[in-house]
């Protein structure tokens, strides 16, 4: 269980970021609800703050980020310029680094709405990522950056997104089969929590056609992306408990043991789960909701 120390210096951590942090969160218009889930508003504004790492957990979904604020690399990564970035699903849990003025919009997609607006295969971004001056007509990139670094209410960051995405991408040219969406569906519905094999013998695919097709339009195999979401499930029991019970977090992730789960715990963070506690940040509890 978690000390007095950690308990104190994460109250402290937690109170720090509020203060610095603004975040909204809104629904895309109907005509892109199949493959964009919502947008997020991220902007740190604590000018007295110097960088800070917070680690974020993987998500289970790609995502577009828009950057309109002070330049910095806010991945860590030399090869994303943080102004247009076109993110996969990552498999561990990845370090960012915001600073005094990082501002950004970002587009939360279906696990294949990236693939089905872009063609993109999504195992080409799997852990990674791309530039999107690498992608979208930079002339139209660099209009939009504008429009966006200009505009002043979130409302219109959003209308000017969605313009954006709907001149770069539509029509929409590429499919997904729907057996690959309705098992996907299933495995969210469940948190992961699932065999994989059963959705084999359902659906008539062998198990590597099915791994195959996940990578191809989802950038994991099935069995990665259950794993995402039983590992996001127990992340965010960790967020709203503070101070989890862990037997509880094994027996709500199906877990034989509590070795089997610090190991795949360890998986995905690299540290215990009571090394992992002062990691917790408000960055990451916003975008797990």
């Amino acid at each position: 269980m978690p000390d007095v120390n950690a308990r104190a210096n994460y109250a402290i951590f937690m109170a720090f970021m509020i203060k610095k942090m603004i975040n909204e969160i809104i629904a895309p218009v109907p005509y892109l609800a199949p493959y964009i889930t919502n947008y997020f508003i991220i902007e740190f504004h604590d000018d007295s703050e110097a960088r800070s790492f917070l680690k974020v957990p993987p998500l289970g979904f790609p995502v577009i980020q828009f950057h309109y604020g002070e330049r910095a690399s806010f991945y860590n990564r030399p090869e994303f310029k943080d102004e247009s970035l076109i993110i996969g699903q990552q498999t561990h849990h990845v370090s960012l680094a915001p600073v005094a003025g990082t501002k950004f919009i970002g587009i939360n997609f279906t696990p294949t709405g990236l693939f089905e607006l872009t063609g993109i295969f999504m195992n080409q971004l799997t852990n990674g990522g791309i530039d999107g001056y690498s992608f979208f007509n930079q002339k139209m990139l660099n209009s939009f950056l504008k429009e966006l670094r200009n505009s002043i209410t979130y409302e219109d960051k959003v209308q000017l997104t969605e313009n954006f995405l709907k001149e770069q991408l539509f029509p929409v040219k590429f499919a997904v089969p729907e057996y690959i969406k309705t098992i996907i569906s299933e495995i969210q519905s469940e948190n992961g929590l699932v065999r994989i094999a059963d959705f084999a013998v359902k659906h008539q695919r062998t198990i590597r056609t099915l791994e195959r097709n996940f990578l191809k339009y989802a950038g994991v195999c099935p069995k990665i992306f259950a794993q995402i979401l039983r590992h996001r499930l127990i992340i965010a029991e960790i967020y709203e408990k503070k101070n989890p019970d862990w037997q509880n977090c094994v027996y709500k992730g199906f877990y034989h043991d509590q070795s089997h789960f610090i190991k795949d715990f360890k998986a995905f963070t690299a540290v215990s789960p009571l090394r992992y506690l002062p990691s917790i940040n408000l960055f990451a509890e916003k975008i797990l909701r």
